[in-house]
């Protein structure tokens, strides 16, 4: 196409191609591939309110993720918030422009003294924040991880027939669950898929639970069949259950008739 000639042409001459307005109107996915920029600017339209949508968030980085493999440099454009910064810190932008640093000026009154110090204004909270998210994640990983040791120590010596209302019992009595599930040795599910009380949600097209004779054999946690004692955590993803954020945590255990499962609990992300 044209467009890619002219690109071509300049980059042949040396430039750098950088493409502007990521996520926004005709500035589509689809020209990274076509123009393999070296820059890539996020539009604000992305940028904005990405600390509390998800969807946003998953669209960032999976461009860090690409970013990352090709040598391409991100730009987030229009960060006016604190709490907006902080997440594109985290994720690892190269780049960040925006109100929260300072209005556009002309060139000629930019100073780089001000901006340094407008920086180091910012400094002590993005450090205050940043930890206070590690050491939240990190506490809620541990509970959870508790929650699913005293689960799975209990389950083996459940009989197979009682397994739904087992999982049941342990929906009701731990508010950090959000659903589980049991699957065989040969990663077909064998219990119903017990949903939480306190989730708000309902069955779609979209989002169902699992049923009961499913085959979850092409799913990362079935190949903990292969380990004896290590829980596998996912990182957090929407449910195919639920529609909501969660993160799966699974291990195999033996049932009464010495049987190898895999118990598999989705953990509320909030």
């Amino acid at each position: 196409m044209a467009l890619k000639k002219f690109v071509d042409i300049y980059r042949q001459q040396g430039f750098l191609i950088a493409l502007d307005d990521v996520g926004k109107a005709f500035s589509n996915f689809n020209r990274i591939s076509s123009l393999t920029p070296k820059i890539i600017k996020i539009d604000r339209n992305i940028i904005t309110g990405i600390d509390k949508d998800y969807y946003k968030q998953e669209i960032l980085l999976a461009l860090c993720r690409l970013a990352r493999k090709t040598g391409i440099k991100i730009i987030a454009e229009g960060v006016e918030t604190k709490a907006e910064l902080e997440f594109l810190i985290k994720s690892e932008v190269d780049i960040i422009q925006g109100y929260i640093f300072s209005a556009p000026n002309p060139a000629i009154h930019w100073s780089k003294k001000n901006n340094h110090k407008n920086i180091k204004r910012l400094t002590p909270f993005i450090e205050k924040s940043m930890q206070g998210k590690v050491n939240a994640y990190l506490y809620k990983n541990k509970i959870y991880q508790i929650i699913f040791k005293e689960i799975i120590n209990e389950i083996k010596f459940i009989k197979t027939n009682k397994l739904n209302q087992y999982l049941i019992k342990i929906t009701d009595k731990f508010i950090e669950i959000e659903a589980a599930y049991i699957l065989n040795g040969e990663g077909i599910q064998i219990s119903k898929t017990v949903i939480s009380q306190d989730i708000d949600w309902k069955a779609s097209y979209l989002y169902q639970p699992a049923n009961q004779g499913t085959d979850h054999s092409y799913k990362k946690y079935y190949y903990l069949k292969e380990i004896e004692k290590d829980l596998h955590i996912t990182k957090p993803y929407i449910s195919y259950a639920t529609g909501n954020q969660c993160l799966t945590i699974s291990s195999k255990f033996l049932d009464e008739n010495y049987e190898s499962n895999i118990l598999c609990i989705d953990f509320k992300i909030n």
